[in-house]
């Protein structure tokens, strides 16, 4: 596993305090401050340890691109457990034979309830949607994890470097590194395009995005570029790429 020993503010509970008007996440079909992110996290949160969702387990994530995405990232981590994020392109054969190598506890996904089965792989299964439920009464979250907790199980590209187990002290390493190197601030923003299924993409715009507080969108990769040029406009890796706040 991928181990940095560091303190961690990449987590977006620690945003709750953001007013109305701060700066937003959104898709394709919906727009969320921060504030409403947070609450749709710990509602998530909740939800998943009724199904038994316990710190150090995995949950696989089988989404594309859309803020449910996020919101079940965060809230894996909410619990101290671990995220597998899978990408569906991938198709069912190797989405299945990657949920049992992460020896997920529960896989998410975005299929019909009435449509889907309750199991892939042999695993529970649970629709996203059920993860937007209100918070059950008495849930109280668990201590958050700490730099050296495992964040994500990535496949990656086979054996190579995107491919195993990460802490969440290495993604803060790598968010900040992203920072740095681009000379980011909070009043950037954060064009994603790219499926979130790779450590280093998450980590350098979903983490450093959380980390800085600042505008988040996820785009279609087919999206034609903005009119107006970006004040900034760079690439890390070839991953991470910030612009300024363009509608």
């Amino acid at each position: 596993m991928r181990v940095v020993s560091v303190a961690v503010d990449h987590f977006v509970w620690h945003r709750a305090e953001f007013a109305p008007g701060a700066p937003s996440l959104e898709d394709h079909r919906l727009s969320w401050g921060y504030r409403e992110f947070v609450e749709r996290v710990d509602a998530a949160a909740a939800h998943l340890a009724v199904t038994g969702v316990r710190r150090g387990a995995t949950v696989a994530i089988v989404l594309p691109n859309r803020l449910e995405l996020l919101v079940a990232l965060m809230a894996v981590w909410r619990l101290g457990a671990i995220a597998a994020p899978l990408d569906p392109d991938g198709g069912e054969p190797l989405v299945e034979k990657q949920i049992v190598a992460a020896d997920a506890v529960v896989v998410l996904d975005d299929r019909p309830v009435p449509d889907a089965p309750h199991r892939i792989a042999g695993i529970p299964r649970l629709a996203v949607e059920v993860l937007a439920r209100p918070v059950p009464v008495g849930w109280v979250a668990p201590p958050e994890p700490t730099g050296e907790d495992s964040a994500l199980v990535c496949f990656g590209s086979g054996a190579g470097p995107d491919c195993g187990e990460f802490s969440h002290g290495w993604l803060h390493e790598v968010a900040a590194d992203t920072i740095r190197c681009l000379g980011l601030t909070g009043s950037d923003h954060c064009r994603i395009s790219l499926p979130l299924a790779r450590a280093d993409v998450i980590g350098m715009n979903f983490v450093a995005a959380m980390v800085l507080g600042s505008r988040l969108s996820l785009v279609s990769a087919r999206t034609p570029p903005t009119r107006t040029p970006p004040t900034r406009v760079s690439a890390c890796s070839g991953f991470a790429t910030f612009g300024a706040q363009v509608p």
